[in-house]
């Protein structure tokens, strides 16, 4: 069943983490040509209309929404703003995945996948817990504060963690944080892949994204329900 804070979520951040490669830069213009101007790309220069050219790395965004696609040698994050939740995730899962894995993983042959992450970022209007945590915290001592930010961890079993020769795990990141306008709830869902995934498609990321919603669904949300103002 779809949990009614989805309408929190404002963005949502994939993460690519890949074995170095230094011949990522020197062809980094031709990915950024893939990318804009592909067959059947989902985006396009109107999505992505500037460009950040560094010489170790090329970052494509939108100043309007807030969208990038960054690349280095290190790492592909993608980051799109949340209007719609269902119709930005299905269309994130359904279209500008395949796109990066086919036309530019594949394509430019990049190998030895390390780590998929899947940020889902929340903001509420009231952060009233957080200050009352470090009201608690501090016997009262400190009331109102202006900053608050907090942030724990917990590693989890990966589901394919028991197939012979595989130590891959999961670790979750919950960090809580006090802006001007109320809180940032974020659930960062990261799996490890131990050994690393020479081929992108052995690492099936599309498997990864729908346990990382369901993961927020059933563990992440529950923390929230306080925050659902519907």
């Amino acid at each position: 069943m779809p949990s009614q804070l989805m309408h929190s979520v404002e963005n949502l951040i994939l993460g690519i983490r890949y074995s170095r490669s230094f011949r990522i830069p020197d062809i980094s213009g031709e990915i950024v040509d893939e990318i804009l101007y592909g067959n059947n790309t989902p985006f396009g220069p109107d999505v992505f209309p500037n460009l950040n050219d560094y010489s170790d790395e090329k970052i494509l965004h939108n100043k309007q929404t807030g969208n990038f696609i960054r690349i280095n040698s290190d790492d592909l994050i993608l980051r799109i703003t949340v209007k719609n939740f269902d119709k930005d995730f299905t269309n994130l899962l359904e279209k500008q995945v395949p796109y990066v894995v086919n036309n530019v993983i594949m394509k430019f042959g990049i190998k030895n996948i390390l780590r998929f992450g899947m940020v889902f970022r929340h903001k509420f209007s009231s952060s009233s817990v957080l200050e009352d945590l470090v009201k608690n915290f501090t016997t009262e001592s400190i009331q109102n504060p202006n900053n608050v930010s907090l942030s724990f961890s917990k590693k989890l079993e990966s589901s394919t963690a028991n197939l012979s020769g595989i130590d891959d795990y999961v670790n979750t990141i919950h960090t809580f944080a006090k802006i001007e306008s109320g809180m940032i709830a974020e659930l960062d869902f990261q799996k490890y892949f131990i050994p690393p995934r020479e081929d992108i498609r052995d690492a099936k990321i599309d498997t990864f994204i729908n346990e990382a919603r369901r993961y927020v669904v059933n563990n992440f949300h529950p923390l929230l329900r306080t925050y659902n103002e519907e």
